[in-house]
C-alpha cells in the first residue's frame, strides 16, 4: 500500500509538472500568435489576465510539491479551478474557430493545449482523491521489512 501511495504521489508531481509545461507552451503560443479579433474579448480576458497568475501560482505549487507531498484541500480547490479556467477558454477558442473561421491554426493548437491541461489538472484531483481514499483506507499500513540475509558460507570439502 506504502508503494501505490509513492507512487500516486510520484504520478501527481508529473501530471502537474506536464500540466505547467502546457501552460507555459501556451503561453509563448499566445505571445507569438497576437493578432486577436474582436470576438475575442472572452478569450483575451482569461489567457492575459488569469494565465500569467495561474501559471506563476502552478509554478510555485510544482516546486512546492517537491518539499512536501500535497495533499490539501487548498491544491484540489486549486486543480479544479484552473480546469475550469482551461476547459473554457479551450472551448471559447475551439467554438470561434469551428463556427466564426476567424482564428488560424496557432489558436486552434492553443484551444487544444487548453482543453489538455484543463484534463491533466483534472486527473492531478482525481490522483489526489485516489490518494486520500486509499490513506483512509489502509492509514498505517506499511510495507513489512525483509532483513538482510547473511551470505551462506559454503566449505570446500
Amino acid at each position: 500500500m506504502a508503494r501505490v501511495l509513492v507512487a500516486l504521489k510520484e504520478a501527481g508531481f508529473w501530471v502537474r509538472g506536464s500540466a505547467l509545461l502546457a501552460n507555459l507552451l501556451i503561453l509563448v503560443l499566445w505571445m507569438v500568435h497576437y493578432e486577436l479579433p474582436v470576438v475575442s474579448h472572452v478569450q483575451l480576458a482569461i489567457f492575459y489576465l488569469a494565465f500569467p497568475g495561474y501559471t506563476l501560482v502552478l509554478t510555485v505549487m510544482s516546486i512546492s510539491a517537491l518539499l512536501e507531498p500535497p495533499g490539501e484541500l487548498g491544491v484540489r480547490l486549486f486543480s479544479l479551478t484552473g480546469a475550469c479556467l482551461f476547459t473554457v477558454a479551450g472551448f471559447v477558442g475551439l467554438l470561434n474557430y469551428i463556427f466564426l473561421n476567424i482564428f488560424h491554426t496557432p489558436s486552434l493548437l492553443i484551444s487544444l493545449l487548453c482543453l489538455l491541461v484543463s484534463a491533466l489538472l483534472t486527473t492531478d484531483v482525481l490522483i489526489l482523491e485516489c490518494g486520500r481514499t486509499l490513506e483512509r483506507i489502509a492509514p498505517d499500513t506499511e510495507l513489512p521489512e525483509i532483513p538482510p540475509s547473511e551470505p551462506e558460507v559454503v566449505e570446500d570439502i
